[in-house]
């Protein structure tokens, strides 16, 4: 009778046993794969952080750059609307003497520099005296070889905004420096990130 109760313990027990290693082995499954995607989404994470930084960076590169180009290539008044005619990126927001700002009307018409898209189009139609969209290109790197190596260079568009003061009430001229507005747009590589940056810069001439 003790032999057989022993061996009913010992079935009893090896039920157990197999439960809890079939649980066990249930939990680690659930973990490994937890683990294995979180470690994923994390790369992942970082990847794109990576590709944001790089669109930044290029981005802010490109705004230095044309800041430059704007202050060697526009010296005096007279140069202005003949730059900023709506062609090679340069706008001008003056029209009739006052200035119309984008935030409530975009120039070109419908444009929108929020959005990537609309800076991969080049078949924006403007209205009124501006021509089709365009922008400045800037080299940032493009070489094939470079870890940094974008596939898109980063872009700008220039807009002159008119005099930073009122008009002189003794002489009714304009008074003030001259406004220029930069939106720019990098990319990151493979065009997976993208951003939009924007500054002003204002000249004395």
């Amino acid at each position: 009778m003790q032999s057989l109760m022993m061996k009913r313990s010992a079935a009893y027990q090896n039920g157990n046993v197999l439960m809890v290693c079939l649980a066990l082995m249930l939990i680690m499954t659930i973990w490994g794969v937890s683990a294995t995607r979180n470690t994923s989404i994390s790369l992942q994470a970082n990847q794109n952080a990576r590709f944001q930084q790089v669109a930044f960076e290029a981005s802010e590169f490109a705004l230095r750059q044309v800041e430059d180009m704007i202050r060697t290539e526009v010296t005096t008044v007279d140069q202005i609307p003949t730059l900023y005619d709506g062609t090679n990126g340069r706008y001008s927001l003056v029209i009739g003497g006052m200035p119309i700002f984008v935030d409530i009307e975009l120039i070109p018409k419908d444009f929108n520099y929020r959005n990537p898209a609309h800076w991969l189009d080049t078949s924006w139609v403007a209205a009124g005296n501006f021509n089709a969209f365009s922008y400045i290109e800037i080299e940032y790197d493009d070489e094939a070889s470079s870890p940094t190596y974008l596939e898109r260079q980063p872009r700008v568009m220039v807009e002159y905004m008119g005099r930073d003061m009122y008009n002189d009430q003794a002489t009714r001229q304009p008074q003030g420096r001259h406004v220029f507005r930069l939106s720019a747009i990098g990319w990151g590589p493979q065009g997976l990130a993208s951003t939009v940056l924007r500054s002003h810069i204002a000249l004395s001439i």
